[in-house]
Order: C-alpha cells, then sequence, then structure tokens
C-alpha cells in the first residue's frame, strides 16, 4: 500500500546520509576527460580570444581563476567601502 500524502516517512528508507548518486561519478570522470582534453583547451581558449564563449562560461572561469566576488544583500549601505574593479583589453587593442 503506498504511503499517502502527508504520512510520516518510513524509519530507515530513503538515501543514507553522504550516499553520492550512482551516475555521480561516471559523469565526473567523462567531464574530467573532456575538459583535459589538449583539443578542447585549445578551442576554449580560441573562443575566449575571441569572445565567442557564452557569458555564463566565461563568468565562471572568472570565478575560477580569481574567485567568485561576495553576493551583497541590502541595501547600498553595507557594501560603500568595497571596490571591485579590473580592467580587460579587447583582442583588438592589443594589436
Amino acid at each position: 500500500m503506498p504511503i499517502a500524502k502527508g504520512d510520516p516517512k518510513v524509519p530507515g528508507s530513503g538515501r543514507k546520509k553522504g550516499t553520492k548518486n550512482k551516475i555521480t561519478p561516471e559523469v565526473r570522470g567523462l567531464c574530467k576527460r573532456i575538459v583535459t582534453d589538449p583539443g578542447y583547451l585549445d578551442q576554449l581558449t580560441e573562443r575566449a580570444r575571441t569572445g565567442e564563449l557564452p557569458p555564463g562560461i566565461e563568468q565562471m572561469l572568472w570565478a575560477y581563476a580569481h574567485g567568485k566576488p561576495p553576493d551583497f544583500l541590502g541595501d547600498n549601505k553595507d557594501r560603500e567601502d568595497f571596490v571591485y574593479t579590473f580592467t580587460i583589453a579587447h583582442p583588438r587593442d592589443r594589436m
């Protein structure tokens, strides 16, 4: 008989704490093989140089390289003394 909505969970049922999804190690291994492939890295670098990377990917690369900037919640008073600036040269400006 199925458990009705709102009934308490059966003790000991479900996944044990700390147990990973079964697919996780396989997917992680596949992703590691892809991102460590020299051909993929060359293509990724070229897309970054030409400005063809999707904004989300470029943002993620910056976060991994330099850390994610802090998220500020609330009003601007919390961040008056915080300055986070950087300059990015456009590829055509380097010629």
